[in-house]
Parts: C-alpha cells; structure tokens; sequence
C-alpha cells in the first residue's frame, strides 16, 4: 500500500485517498512538561482506594507448578507424596538435611506436617526414586512404619 521504498505511504501531510491528517501527538501538551507525572504522582493513582496486603489474593486460586510436591494419600501409618521428576532424593546426613528447593525430602517436610520430620535416619523416607523420575515417594510416620515399607 505504500508508495514505494522507504515511504510509509504519507506524503505531504496526506493520506493514500489525499486526505488531510494531523499530527499524531498534540505537541503543545508535551512540550509545556513532558514529565507532567514526576509532580504529580499522586494523581496517577486514580483515587482507588488501596487494599491491604493480606487481601491481593484472596479468592485466587492456590498457584501449582509443574514442581509442587502433592500430598497423594494418608493413614495412620503413612504419607504418599507425588514426586516431580528433577527432585533429587538423597537418604545420606547432609541430603536428609539439606535445605534446597530440589531437596525432595526437605520440600516434603516443609510442605506437609509429618511426625518423621525430625526422625534422625531417614524422615521417614522409604524408598528412592532417581532424580530424573518422577513418582509416589511414600514416608513413615513412625520408625515401625518405616521398617515396614
């Protein structure tokens, strides 16, 4: 639709049907003070009354990544827990104890109260899955259900 290379199809102030246009920003406006807002903050708020913080979620839904552990299954005796693949679960001292976002076990134990959480040799963990898998981990809520899973 243009009239050529490098024209924007507008030419001596006129469109393609040789009607007259205007400027697309009214100049006097902005060059009087173009950052008319710096002094001015205030009135960019609209006079919306604010919320307090506790309320900017209310009644939104709980937000669920791809990496969020789920609690599966409960009883007595146990807690299964959906593993998500890129999960390391590591049974030695300092993996029981490890404070990372990609520490299963810790995820786990901060996101669910579970009476393992303080057990000193395993947590309650019953088994591994390797890092790259994903799966149901299953903990113990005592050292006899762990022994027995």
């Amino acid at each position: 639709r243009g009239g050529g290379a490098g024209s924007c199809g507008h030419t001596n102030g006129k469109d393609d049907r040789g009607a007259a246009f205007g400027p697309l920003f009214d100049d006097e406006e902005t060059e009087v003070n173009p950052f008319w807002w710096r002094s001015e903050v205030d009135s960019l708020c609209f006079d919306l009354p604010m919320c307090p913080e506790e309320m900017l979620t209310e009644g939104a839904p709980t937000a669920r990544q791809w990496w969020d552990v789920e609690k599966l299954a409960e009883s007595t005796d146990f807690v299964a827990v959906s593993k998500p693949a890129g999960m390391f679960v590591v049974t030695d001292q300092r993996g029981l104890w490890e404070v990372s976002t990609t520490n299963f076990i810790h995820v786990a134990h901060r996101r669910f109260e579970m009476p393992s959480s303080n057990e000193p040799r395993q947590r309650g963990i019953c088994h591994r899955l390797d890092s790259h898998t994903s799966g149901v981990q299953i903990f113990g809520k005592s050292w006899d259900a762990f022994r027995h899973f």
